[in-house]
């Protein structure tokens, strides 16, 4: 759940949440929202931007939102400042998640919840302003599995804004975003007489004045290939995953390693086993869901029913949460390495990719001998689908359905595997 501590606050804003992602024509494009990630204390980059917006009549057609906890402090702040034409929005409040869906702009150095979905039509800009950000990057393998957020924040943003170049090719490397971020880096003038913010704010009217670096630049155009890779345990699947990614040509198409971050936590140090060409991605967060949405989860997990409307419900749930995880990003091919994850493979199933499936003589003797509940009834009668096509007719390289393949004993998989996949992906590219 989203929210544990108030369980009837979390159902609300669910519901909030909800009505705004489906909500048509909900940005107003005159509205900007400041987060800080300081939401205390009036000093830093925001606060300046803050001030800019509000001093300078060229801004005066905006309506200004300022994030903040305890709104009743801040205004008596807001006042000694002699600032009026600014709202106070507390924050984590179906307030504050009304007005986060319905901004133009939304200007921030902090994490957005993962329970945020872009709207297209939306403008974000993150800006990176100290080193600190960097403690949870990919080269600190004592935190690198919490980058997830942050991560997702920047491949969401419009515009990153650094101090410099030396900070642009840092938040690419720590963040793993090259070949997933569309947007563009801008680096301002050097602070001097609050430059700085006056470039920020010019962003707004469309009048940069910095350096804009197109993150096309960095992006080399390969395949992506998305890889769901289970928990990273220590067991024959994880030790199959390195066999091939060891032996697989890393130059021809990106990869990225897909997981949840709770899930790999206890196995974090494997990160830094993997070579500095394979990237990954994390998945931080919960789903969004109604409460009609949990029961037909129920049902569909643990009541052993599958219908059309169930069936309509659950693509509902997982194409949200895909746009959700994996902000506007497109993957050529998608490739359910663990084959457990119920989540993962019903996630996988609605992307819009080359999906491919492996399965392994385990799984299959569960089928047969457990009892098997509705998602599972579902997974054999698609699993049936794909076994009546062969593996390399072209039917199969246009379809959207996924692609199974089944190894036998896969604790023993490196030698099989390998050619396999290798073959596969050599075939639909």
């Amino acid at each position: 759940m989203l929210f544990k501590k108030n369980i009837t606050l979390h159902k609300t804003i669910n519901e909030v949440i909800l009505e705004e992602y489906d909500k048509k024509d909900k940005v107003l494009k005159n509205k900007i929202i400041l987060q800080d990630k300081n939401k205390k204390g009036f000093n830093g980059t925001i606060y300046d931007i803050l001030l800019e917006l509000c001093c300078d009549i060229s801004y005066r057609k905006f309506k200004k939102y300022l994030v903040v906890k305890n709104v009743k402090k801040w205004r008596r702040i807001l006042l000694t400042r002699f600032i009026f034409n600014v709202r106070l929005i507390e924050f984590d409040s179906i307030e504050y998640y009304e007005n986060l869906y319905e901004s133009k702009y939304i200007i921030t150095n902090d994490v957005l919840p993962t329970s945020f979905i872009k709207p297209k039509e939306q403008i974000v800009i993150n800006i990176i302003e100290e080193e600190k950000v960097f403690e949870i990057g990919r080269s600190n393998n004592e935190n690198s599995y919490k980058l997830g957020k942050k991560q997702r924040n920047l491949i969401m943003s419009d515009y990153i804004i650094c101090l410099n170049e030396d900070i642009v090719n840092k938040v690419r490397k720590e963040f793993m975003i090259d070949n997933l971020y569309k947007g563009k880096y801008f680096i301002p003038h050097l602070q001097k007489n609050g430059q700085s913010i006056k470039d920020i704010c010019k962003v707004l009217l469309n009048e940069q004045k910095g350096k804009i670096i197109d993150s096309n630049t960095f992006n080399n155009n390969k395949p992506n290939v998305l890889i769901f890779t289970g928990s990273l345990i220590k067991n024959g699947i994880t030790a199959s995953l390195k066999g091939l990614i060891n032996n697989i040509d890393l130059e021809k198409r990106n990869y990225f390693l897909t997981f949840y971050r709770k899930e790999v936590k206890k196995n974090k140090y494997l990160l830094s086993e993997f070579p500095t060409k394979i990237n990954y991605i994390l998945i931080d967060g919960d789903k969004i869901l109604s409460e009609q949405e949990e029961k037909v989860l129920a049902k569909f997990y643990e009541d052993n029913l599958v219908d059309d409307n169930i069936k309509s419900v659950i693509k509902k749930i997982y194409t949200r949460e895909i746009n959700r995880i994996y902000p506007e990003l497109k993957f050529d091919y998608v490739i359910d390495f663990c084959g457990y994850n119920k989540e993962m493979i019903n996630l996988l199933m609605y992307m819009n990719s080359i999906k491919i499936r492996y399965t392994h003589s385990n799984l299959k003797r569960e089928y047969e001998t457990m009892e098997m509940t509705g998602h599972q009834k579902f997974e054999q009668e698609l699993e049936k689908q794909c076994e009546k096509r062969e593996k390399f007719n072209k039917k199969i390289l246009t379809s959207i359905e996924p692609l199974v393949l089944r190894v036998e004993n896969i604790e023993k998989i490196i030698d099989n595997l390998i050619t396999p996949i290798t073959a596969l992906l050599d075939a639909l590219k």
